[in-house]
């Protein structure tokens, strides 16, 4: 059995540096061979130099995707890679010291399934504002945080969670077969749209397949202070947002006129709602508030069809 790490990079060299020193310290494969494909996405950086010196002591493979996007990115880096299962990761993350062989001993023993996913805990860089801990209680999934406990766990197409990018593997046949739609994905000038990951285990479950938890299979996800902030709380939210609008709207021109009307005066009726809880109330009131108000001007921006 071969496995493929997979890691896409856009300009975070000095994170993907600190992800591959985490690869380093894993503690080896017991019986599985393995390779690390590193997608350069267009990186300005010193992404290539990192990943060259560090050829010695890791089974690097460095392939480059010229389109920005990350669809774009994960798809050749599935096309590189020769693993028998895929372990997805991203630049900003650092793997547990078990996470090699957990993932290793659950394709061993659970081949009927093609999705697994593990922990992922969110670790903030700096001292971030007092917030934060309203946020990761009211709304995790911005930082992709997720722990469903630490049993082994059965998912299939009703599970109410599934795993994240940042921490997922799919068996080779069924990630070479489901490929990642291009226009989701966050890419250079549009951040917020998200749930590629998301859109491609969804439909390699609803074809029947199963999934399993993997509890001992745990990343640390690094939140820099730029994401510590209202701003990319909003641009978050408002990407859902647009996502929803997009998916869901197939009107005609004087409804689509009448709706955006409609959704105007609801989202500026929730920003009111927001800026005066956020005056006067605890993040308890005015995160919930801020989530509301940026999805629904997010709505109002996702008519137009995503490119």
């Amino acid at each position: 059995m071969k496995l493929s790490v997979l890691i896409c990079t856009w300009n975070r060299a000095e994170s993907l540096l600190r992800l591959l020193r985490s690869l380093i310290q894993a503690e080896p494969l017991r019986h599985a061979d393995w390779e690390i494909v590193v997608v350069n996405n267009n990186c300005t950086d010193d992404t290539n130099t990192i990943v060259e010196e560090l050829a010695n002591v890791l089974p690097l493979n460095l392939v480059f995707e010229p389109k920005p996007g990350i669809s774009y990115a994960r798809n050749t880096g599935v096309a590189a890679a020769a693993g028998d299962y895929i372990l997805w990761t991203d630049d900003d993350v650092t793997v547990g010291r078990k996470w090699l062989r957990a993932y290793e001993s659950a394709f061993e023993n659970l081949s009927e399934a093609p999705v697994f996913g593990g922990p992922i805990i969110p670790r903030f860089e700096g001292k971030p504002p007092g917030w934060i801990e309203a946020a990761k209680q009211h709304m995790p999934n911005i930082y992709a945080g997720i722990d469903l406990g630490d049993k082994t766990i059965m998912l299939d197409s009703t599970s109410p969670v599934i795993p994240y990018g940042a921490n997922m593997a799919i068996r080779g046949l069924e990630q070479r077969q489901f490929r990642y739609d291009t226009r989701l994905g966050p890419k250079p000038g549009r951040l917020n749209i998200r749930f590629e990951e998301y859109d491609v285990l969804k439909r390699i479950l609803a074809t029947g397949s199963i999934g399993w938890w993997i509890p001992d299979a745990v990343v640390q996800h690094w939140i820099p202070p730029a994401r510590q902030t209202i701003d990319y709380i909003r641009g978050y939210f408002h990407g859902v947002g647009q996502l929803i609008s997009w998916g869901g709207i197939e009107l005609g021109q004087q409804d689509i006129g009448h709706k955006r009307t409609t959704l105007y005066l609801k989202a500026a009726k929730l920003e009111a709602i927001f800026r005066y809880h956020r005056a006067v109330s605890s993040p308890d009131k005015w995160l919930p508030a801020l989530r509301s108000s940026s999805k629904a001007w997010g709505k109002l921006s996702g008519f137009n069809p995503v490119s």
